[in-house]
């Protein structure tokens, strides 16, 4: 088996991918709440809803509960 398939590895891979589609929502928020010339308090909150929202929606589509505490 290949060592770049160890659960490490996926595990550190999945962790970027998720984060990166965070980045990406809320950037496209970002871009939404400029094309409409929002303010610097709008800008934020469409970003952070934008980015919130769609880690929520991945969640509650792949049927993950909260984030387990350590």
């Amino acid at each position: 088996m290949a060592d770049w398939l160890s659960p490490e590895n996926v595990t550190g891979v999945t962790r970027v991918l998720d984060l990166s589609g965070v980045f990406v929502n809320s950037t496209l928020g970002g871009v939404l709440a400029r094309a409409r010339h929002l303010d610097l308090f709008g800008f934020l909150v469409i970003g952070i809803v934008s980015g919130l929202g769609g880690g929520i929606l991945r969640d509650t589509l792949l049927q993950h509960g909260t984030v387990p505490r350590d």
